[in-house]
């Protein structure tokens, strides 16, 4: 197992080591003000590869350890060696407290955490605040990440995340993503909650393009309210990152009713601006006179934000003709057009695009 000096340095510099001077062997890095030992220097070799050298790196990397509760135990080495990111969620509520959790808890909470993870890559690709979509990449990000052991005490979940090598996309890094997933919960602590239901508007939800992404609340939302999570920590920990955020009160009714007219209030905003386009096969035909250009619909299944919908959609009789040739010969079709969501269901009254695509 080598240990690489420049990923050593990476986190230094990261965490606010100051470089001090080098001599023949050596580069010297003093600790920042937040570590308190006075004038406590560590020592990295210009030259690794030796068996001395190695066993001095891994003696940094046990200090690291101890003074960086991020790198405990076989942590150190998926951040330090391995370059990867480390997502830990703590619960810190009255029924978690002995380390332990109900099963259905967890279950929800693995469930939504992977939720979340994938609308935050799909808004880091899209840039898009609400209907964006990121297969591949969720893909790719969820099938390499793993799940760790967990500490004791209040209950913790940690997922293992893959480095930016083994994430194969030139577009966006797993910093990205885990800043969009801070990000938003940040902005939740300090705009959310305190801003009126009555300034949310166009401009309000265009100012905040950059971290306000419907899709990623819906999920965060269920995150604390599916499996009655009341606190919780949330942290990223990488090389080059160590971001932390501390929910807290997230069952309050007052609260929770505050967040969810937000969400609700934002998605109509956002509905009447972001044309719904969605790709997916036929489950249904409906038609009182498929001659006429009146009450012909199909109900198309088809992925919306990362979750699989079922959309009704309005067609003309030229439309609703094709879309009956596309059901019977069991082809794709791609519609698109402005929505409504009611309870369940997206509804497009006015087709913009209809298509046909290729065979199930």
């Amino acid at each position: 197992m080598q240990i690489n000096k420049t990923n050593i340095i990476t986190f230094l510099t990261a965490n606010h080591w100051k470089f001090v001077g080098e001599n023949d062997l050596f580069v010297k890095y003093k600790a920042p003000p937040s570590i308190d030992i006075r004038d406590y220097i560590i020592e990295i070799p210009k030259s690794t590869e030796s068996k001395g050298a190695q066993q001095h790196m891994v003696r940094i990397v046990n200090n690291l350890s101890i003074l960086y509760p991020s790198l405990e135990g076989i942590d150190s080495q998926y951040i330090l060696i391995d370059k990867k990111t480390i997502m830990s969620t703590r619960v810190a509520d009255n029924d978690t407290q002995n380390g332990t959790i109900a099963f259905d808890k967890l279950r929800n909470l693995y469930y939504y955490q992977s939720r979340i993870l994938k609308q935050a890559a799909t808004f880091a690709v899209s840039k898009k605040q609400i209907f964006g979509e990121a297969k591949s990449e969720v893909k790719e990000l969820l099938g390499k990440s793993r799940a760790l052991q967990t500490e004791k005490g209040s209950y913790v979940t940690k997922l293992l995340l893959p480095s930016d090598e083994e994430f194969l996309f030139d577009e966006i890094n797993i910093g990205d993503i885990s800043g969009k997933v801070i990000g938003s919960l940040d902005f939740l602590n300090k705009e959310i909650y305190s801003t009126e239901l009555a300034k949310i508007d166009e401009s309000f939800v265009e100012q905040y393009s950059d971290v306000l992404n419907i899709d990623l609340y819906s999920e965060i939302y269920n995150l604390f309210w599916k499996p009655k999570i009341n606190n919780i920590d949330v942290s990223f920990n990488s090389l080059s990152q160590d971001s932390f955020i501390r929910m807290e009160h997230m069952l309050n009714e007052k609260k929770r009713n505050h967040f969810r007219l937000f969400i609700k209030k934002a998605k109509g905003i956002l509905m009447k601006q972001e044309p719904l386009s969605a790709f997916g096969y036929i489950n249904k035909l409906s038609s009182s006179d498929p001659k006429t250009d009146s009450n012909n619909y199909i109900e198309l299944v088809a992925d919306v934000a990362n979750i699989e919908q079922k959309i009704k959609v309005y067609l003309n009789k030229e439309d609703y003709h094709n879309a009956v040739e596309a059901h019977g010969d069991r082809k794709y079709v791609k519609v698109s057009g402005l929505a409504d969501h009611l309870k369940s269901q997206y509804i497009i009254r006015n087709v913009e695009g209809f298509d046909i695509g290729p065979s199930i």
